[in-house]
């Protein structure tokens, strides 16, 4: 909820366009196939990407290792542009 919030807050003051690729914001997320994948799709889960990695149990613990994860992460699904087109692979 507060991820939403905190997108939406930036939305209202125009910093942030949700249908645009998140590489526009963080380019080091574009690797992997996610190039196309926009802010709405993260919000939405609708991404592609899988939605829980156990961090802790793979033994990533730093903020940065997380991150590092994060962005070199592959998509499991092709990015759908409604919930309900949201296809498992």
């Amino acid at each position: 909820m507060v991820t939403t919030t905190a997108a939406m807050q930036l939305y209202e003051a125009g910093k942030l366009d949700l249908d645009a690729p998140v590489v526009r914001y963080l380019p080091e997320f574009g690797q992997n196939g996610k190039d196309r994948v926009t802010i709405r799709q993260l919000l939405s889960h609708t991404a592609g990407l899988a939605p829980f990695h156990p961090f802790h149990r793979m033994g990533i613990t730093s903020a940065e290792a997380v991150r590092q994860a994060i962005l070199s992460d592959s998509l499991i699904y092709e990015p759908a542009h409604s919930p309900a087109t949201a296809i498992w692979a």
